[in-house]
């Protein structure tokens, strides 16, 4: 079933970052913001992401869970997640999933760049994770705070993660507005 087989696909790399070896990592994470190279029909856009529970494992790989709302039941999907010889890289699902991982220098937060391979297609997904989830109704601060550096790219939280999915400027793509 192709929308099951996308599914999967955007579902594993919800958690496809977190294979480390070092033990900080286990625990919950949340989805702050995400992006892909495809855009997805108004109704597989989730209306809520759950958080990542991370688990370590013996010989360094972890377990990564969360759960989703599919025909108004909630599931929960696990994967184990391998280890590769390059910093930053992984493999699931025997080498069908890549998964990239960089720390930013914002406190446990990290960007995870997920690839697989869906109708002869390859799909890339990005996301920012962050530890705690900061609600749309939490203050703003007035200024941003101060930078070592200038950033080279703007983030910006989604509250409604796909939303914006194709373009985060625009929804060109979509067929309704929400």
């Amino acid at each position: 079933c192709r929308a099951e087989s996308l599914s999967l696909c955007l579902g594993l790399s919800l958690y496809a970052g977190f294979v480390l070896t070092e033990p900080w990592i286990t625990g919950i994470w949340y989805v702050k913001a995400m992006v892909a190279n495809k855009n997805l029909p108004l109704e597989k856009r989730p209306k809520k992401v759950s958080p990542l529970t991370v688990t370590a494992l013996e010989g360094g790989d972890l377990e990564a869970s969360f759960t989703f709302l599919k025909k108004d039941q909630c599931h929960e999907k696990g994967i184990v997640m391998e280890r590769v010889g390059d910093p930053g890289k992984y493999i699931a699902k025997g080498g069908k999933k890549h998964i990239y991982l960089q720390e930013l220098p914002v406190k446990d937060h990290y960007i995870i760049l997920g690839e697989c391979q869906h109708d002869e297609r390859t799909f890339h997904m990005g996301k920012l994770l962050g530890e705690w989830l900061q609600t749309p109704r939490a203050p703003v601060p007035l200024a941003p705070p101060s930078l070592p550096q200038e950033p080279t790219a703007q983030l910006q939280p989604l509250w409604k993660p796909w939303k914006n999915l194709g373009n985060s400027l625009s929804e060109k793509g979509s067929s309704k507005k929400t």
